[in-house]
């Protein structure tokens, strides 16, 4: 009545187009990480807004303060997965 499990994750996987990548993801090196978040704690205000509009391609939301840009900026720095 109902195929198996697996054949049907393959016809789902193969339906939305999911595959995994070919190669584990590269390793993080903690010191540019930290370099990073040491970089981006720096910066002026108008620079913390201009790298996340470079890095989100949005415009920067008004309730959110500078302080809570600079965590979030650090956050997506440090994580190993980066969106295109």
């Amino acid at each position: 009545m109902f195929a198996p499990i697996a054949s049907r994750l393959d016809q789902m996987t193969a339906r939305k187009g999911w595959e995994r990548q070919g190669s584990p993801a590269a390793p993080i090196d903690a010191v540019v990480v930290e370099a990073e978040i040491e970089r981006i704690q720096t910066l002026r205000p108008e620079e913390v807004r201009a790298l996340w509009r470079d890095t989100f391609k949005r415009d920067v939301p008004k309730a959110l303060t500078r302080d809570l840009l600079v965590r979030t900026l650090c956050c997506i720095s440090s994580s190993p997965v980066k969106n295109p």
